[in-house]
C-alpha cells in the first residue's frame, strides 16, 4: 500500500529526524549513558532507510557522531560498564551497530578494532558470566540476561575476539536447546513485535555460519580498578567451581548514576548457580528454583550449611 508507506516515512521524518535536525538537544545527546547509543543507532537506522538525499543523510550521521563520541569518552579505560551487564548489552551492542552502519553505508573504515578501549568495552561482559545466561547482577543488571546475539556477534567481528564469539555461540546453543524443549514459549521479555524481526535479521546475517570458536576460558582473578569490582574463580571454565563477585566504589549518584546502594554487594556462586546473593534489581522469584530456599535475603541451596 503506497499510501501507508508514505505515511510511515512522513511520520518518521516529522517525529524523529526533523527534531534531530532542529536546534533543541535532548538529554541523550549529552552522551552520559546508554540512552545515547540506543537513540543514536535507532535514528541513524531510520535515516538510512528513509532519507534519499545523500547530503542530508551525511549531515544526520555527522550530527549523531558527536553524542556517540561523547558517550564513548565516558566509558572507563577498562571498558567497564557502571550501569550493569544488562545495560552493557544495550550500549555495547548499539555502539557496534552504529559503527557498522557508518562503515557500510558511507564506505569508510573507522578502525574501531584498533582502539584498545573499544576492545575492552566489547570484552567487558566475559568475566561477568557466571555460566549459561547468568551474569553478575550489580547496578541495574538482572541475573538472567537475553543477549542480542546478532549485535554482539558483530562486535566480536569488529575486534576479532574469539572469546566474545564463543560466549555468543554458547548462548545461541543454549537458547536453541531451550526453544526445542519449550516450543510454545517466547524468547522472553524482549520477544515482542517491534524487536523480534530485527533481532532475527541480525542473528541471520551477523552471526557466523561456522560458530566453532576457540574454547572459552575465564580469568581466575579480575580486578576492575576504575569501578572497584573484583571477581575470583576456582576454575577457568564458566559455570564450574566456586565464584565470588564483590563491588565497592561509591553510592553517590554524581559518581555512579546507576547505583542501587551497591557498595559492599557480594555474591557467591557454585557450579554456575547462585549460592549467596545480593537481591539486586528485578523480581526475587526469577532468581529462585525448586532446589533453593530464601532465607533473610540470601538464596541457599538445600542441604548447604554456612554455620558450624
Amino acid at each position: 500500500m503506497p499510501s501507508l508507506y508514505y505515511r510511515i516515512q512522513g511520520e518518521i521524518d516529522r517525529r524523529a529526524l526533523k527534531l534531530l535536525e532542529g536546534p533543541k538537544h535532548y538529554g541523550w545527546y549529552l552522551g552520559r549513558n546508554n540512552w545515547t547509543a540506543w537513540c543514536a543507532h535507532n535514528l541513524l537506522l531510520a535515516a538510512c532507510y528513509t532519507v534519499e538525499d545523500d547530503q542530508r543523510l551525511a549531515a544526520i550521521a555527522m550530527k549523531l557522531m558527536v553524542p556517540m563520541q561523547r558517550f564513548f569518552d565516558t566509558i572507563e579505560p577498562s571498558g567497564a560498564c557502571i550501569e550493569g551487564p544488562g545495560y552493557w548489552v544495550v550500549s555495547a551492542g548499539r555502539l557496534a551497530g552504529f559503527v557498522s552502519l557508518v562503515e557500510e553505508r558511507f564506505g569508510i573504515d573507522l578502525k574501531a578494532g584498533d582502539n584498545q578501549k573499544f576492545r575492552n568495552f566489547g570484552e567487558h561482559i566475559l568475566p561477568l558470566n557466571i555460566g549459561g545466561n547468568l551474569f553478575v547482577n550489580f547496578a541495574d543488571g538482572s541475573l538472567k540476561i537475553d543477549l542480542d546475539q546478532g549485535l554482539l556477534s558483530r562486535y566480536a567481528s569488529l575486534i576479532g575476539s574469539d572469546q566474545l564469539s564463543g560466549l555468543v555461540a554458547d548462548d545461541i546453543d543454549r537458547s536453541a536447546r531451550h526453544k526445542l524443549a519449550n516450543p510454545g514459549r517466547g524468547r522472553g521479555r524482549n520477544d515482542y513485535a517491534r524487536q523480534f524481526l530485527v533481532h532475527l535479521t541480525r542473528l541471520l546475517f551477523w552471526t557466523p555460519e561456522n560458530r566453532k570458536s576457540a574454547a572459552r576460558t575465564c580469568e581466575k582473578s579480575v580486578w576492575l580498578a576504575d569501578m572497584q569490582m573484583m571477581i575470583a574463580r576456582s576454575e577457568k571454565k564458566a559455570g564450574a567451581g566456586l565464584m565470588l563477585s564483590a563491588i565497592a566504589g561509591s553510592n553517590d549518584p554524581e559518581v555512579n548514576h546507576h547505583s542501587h546502594n551497591d557498595v559492599g554487594h557480594f555474591s557467591v556462586y557454585l557450579d554456575g548457580e547462585p549460592m549467596i546473593i545480593d537481591l539486586g534489581q528485578g523480581p526475587i522469584r526469577a532468581l529462585l528454583s525448586p532446589r533453593r530456599d530464601m532465607i533473610c535475603g540470601i538464596s541457599v541451596r538445600r542441604g548447604t550449611t554456612f554455620l558450624p
